[in-house]
């Protein structure tokens, strides 16, 4: 028995053993660790160069009339050729209508007052201006556009079309906006 128990004893004295070298290997995991910051060499200091300054950004003051007033700049109202119809004292005008060989003097007499443009010139301007594309104004897109028109009895203009581009796009839309702030007299033939 008592070689039992000295077998026993051997046995655990080397679990013992085996135990206590894993603490110990544990141990010096960890004390190495620690301790490897200390004898590292320090690195080397990273350079950092300043930021350069940003560019400071272009102010562009608005142009100011007197008393601190904004006017906006003009531009010149387009040359556009309207054709103009003879009339008598009254404002209207006759025209003789000939129909199948008819001469001029022969046919019905018809009495036509073509439509006027109600806006007064400056306002005609103002409108032009309001309705000038922002995106063309910053591109310098300048031109003229010419529009067939079709007046209302109530003197709005009811139906346009472009009969002469003026060669960008945003300019062409923009008659739309224009004709809708113009006000005309609405013509007038045989009475009605």
């Amino acid at each position: 028995m008592s070689h039992a128990y000295a077998a026993r004893g051997a046995r655990q004295t080397v679990v013992l053993a085996a135990i206590v070298g894993l603490h110990f290997a544990v141990f010096l995991l960890v004390a190495v660790h620690r301790l490897a910051p200390v004898f590292e060499p320090k690195p080397t200091p990273v350079t950092v160069l300043p930021k350069p300054p940003e560019p400071e950004p272009a102010v562009v003051v608005p142009k100011l009339g007197p008393l601190g007033i904004y006017t906006p700049d003009a531009y010149p109202e387009p040359e556009i050729l309207i054709p103009v119809v003879p009339s008598d004292d009254k404002g209207t005008t006759s025209v003789v209508e000939s129909a199948g060989g008819e001469t001029a003097g022969s046919g019905p007499v018809v009495d036509y007052v073509p439509p006027v443009l109600r806006t007064r010139a400056a306002n005609v301007a103002a409108a032009i201006n309001s309705c000038y594309p922002a995106a063309s104004r910053r591109m310098s897109e300048e031109g003229t556009v010419v529009a067939l028109v079709t007046i209302g009895a109530t003197g709005q203009a009811v139906n346009w079309s472009v009969a002469q581009s003026s060669g960008f796009a945003r300019l062409d839309a923009a008659i739309a906006c224009v004709l809708r702030k113009l006000e005309f007299v609405a013509g007038r033939r045989d009475g009605q």
